[in-house]
């Protein structure tokens, strides 16, 4: 780590100044994230959605 970076990424997440945001590789996942077909699919979309919020 150099002592002048702007962003660091850590647990997944990315932290620059005074913002937080999701690491690239999960924002990948939730664009390409399958049509939902019942209820589950609805709920497991919600539910990592949720974690990321």
């Amino acid at each position: 780590m150099h002592p002048f970076q702007d962003e660091v990424e850590f647990l997944g997440r990315i932290a620059s100044g005074n913002t937080m945001k999701m690491a690239n590789k999960d924002t990948e996942v939730e664009e390409n994230w399958p049509t939902p077909t019942c209820t589950k699919d609805v709920e497991r979309f919600l539910g990592f959605v949720n974690y990321h919020r």
